[in-house]
């Protein structure tokens, strides 16, 4: 049933971003990115398979119960005891063996069971790294499209320049060097302008490949929108910084857990010194033949045998004593991995903060540059038209200020990954944070 709901869950969400993609009066409607996570959901490989993995190791769980369940054999035979007098056994049994004490099976069922629970972190981990991807790949498009809106913006500005310019030349209001200078301006915008094409056609495919659909646009991030840090988590990355403890980290979760397993694995190694006793059952049910029958060879009947057996192992020629020795070095290993995944996610979120505090100057003063850069090229444009400015003063403000504004977007959106990189380190992504981020988009 779980099964057969989270099917049609996927087909409904499946069915939603059908109306997304499909071109209605108004267009085609750019999808936000909590759209995109979803259409990925459902088509991403990776995601896939390490679903398929999950479900593989959950059977593990299921090997190691029935080394604590009982085991029922039935058995059949044909034998000539006395070939000579042509006498034939046939015989029928049923026999039951359910263990009483194996601390080695209950031990590889602890083992299992955290096997289990490493299998699952396993793959939150890998639906947390398609949260990061889908977002990388998505703010990559954003960005190349803005970039590419910029350089449209620019080489149609250019164009204008250049043909005023060569109309000014044509009655000998302008120089040569004038035309020269516009048209090398002009040249240059409509390169930057293909480039930009370019980088859109390669973060669009780099997208279809998340979610299986072409997302031929993505929502924009104006670059008025105002950003600020999430202060609860930036409280929770302070605390956890300061008190070492990054337990919510999905790599310190595994790391421990890992370490968990390797410990277990010490106990199920040292469960071969242990002895075993087990109940048997079993019923045997035997019919005599042939044309002359001694009942000294074979007697006809039924046979019922209950026993309880202990078994203790002496010597195994050093094996079990390696085992261990094993067992203990791969825990020491595992307990390194702990203490390094800790000190990787506290370097982590020392680093994110950083860049969301460096980050948010940053984008303030590019939003001036920005401005600056504006006034400037105004006053160039304007400088030139009464003869205080030539233009090489405009050329250079206007790639000034189409440089600026790249730098801007570029900044904002990373303050953006930034911020969900830190909410990864020092908590869990989900679907939430990438509506909170949906509302800083708007549609183009």
């Amino acid at each position: 049933m779980k099964q057969i709901k989270c099917k049609l869950n996927q087909w409904l969400s499946g069915c939603s971003f059908v109306g997304i993609m499909l071109v209605s009066g108004a267009g085609y409607a750019a999808p936000g990115l909590l759209d995109v996570y979803q259409m990925a959901l459902i088509h991403d490989a990776e995601l896939a398979q390490a679903r398929s993995d999950l479900e593989a190791d959950q059977q593990q769980l299921s090997q190691a119960r029935s080394l604590l369940l009982p085991k029922v054999n039935a058995t059949a035979g044909l034998s000539y005891p006395d070939v000579d007098r042509n006498q034939n056994r046939q015989t029928l049994g049923l026999r039951l063996d359910q263990p009483i004490y194996n601390r080695e099976a209950f031990s590889l069922f602890d083992e299992a069971t955290i096997g289990l629970n490493l299998a699952e972190l396993r793959f939150t981990a890998v639906k947390q790294g398609l949260i990061m991807r889908v977002s990388q790949a998505y703010f990559d498009l954003l960005l190349a499209q803005q970039t590419l809106d910029f350089a449209q913006a620019r080489e149609a500005a250019e164009k204008i320049q250049w043909e005023r310019a060569q109309a000014a030349f044509e009655v000998g209001l302008a120089s040569r060097t004038d035309v020269l200078q516009t048209r090398s301006a002009y040249d240059l915008a409509m390169a930057d302008r293909i480039d930009a094409e370019n980088s859109v056609d390669i973060t669009q495919e780099a997208l279809r490949r998340l979610t299986g659909q072409p997302v031929l646009q993505v929502q924009t991030l104006p670059l008025d929108q105002q950003l600020q840090p999430d202060a609860q988590l930036v409280r929770w990355a302070e605390q956890a910084g300061l008190n070492q403890d990054f337990s919510q980290n999905l790599a310190v979760q595994l790391a421990t857990e890992q370490q968990r397993l390797a410990e277990q694995g010490i106990a199920t190694r040292q469960a071969d010194r242990w002895f075993d006793v087990n109940l048997s059952l079993s019923h045997t049910r035997t019919e005599c033949g042939g044309s002359d029958r001694d009942p000294m060879v074979c007697r006809s009947g039924d046979n019922t045998e209950v026993s309880i057996n202990a078994t203790l192992p002496l010597y195994q020629g050093g094996l079990t004593s390696s085992r261990v020795d094993e067992a203990r070095f791969r825990n020491q290993t595992a307990m390194t991995a702990v203490r390094e995944a800790r000190e990787q996610a506290s370097l982590d979120a020392r680093v994110s903060l950083r860049n969301l505090e460096r980050g948010q100057a940053r984008i303030n003063a590019l939003r001036e540059a920005v401005k600056s850069n504006e006034a400037f090229l105004e006053a160039a444009e304007e400088g030139y038209r009464v003869g205080l400015r030539n233009l090489i003063d405009v050329v250079t403000a206007r790639s000034n200020l189409f440089n600026a504004q790249n730098n801007l977007a570029q900044a904002m959106q990373a303050f953006v990954l930034d911020q969900l990189q830190l909410k990864q380190v020092v908590k869990q992504l989900n679907a939430d944070d990438l509506s909170q981020v949906d509302r800083l988009l708007v549609k183009p």
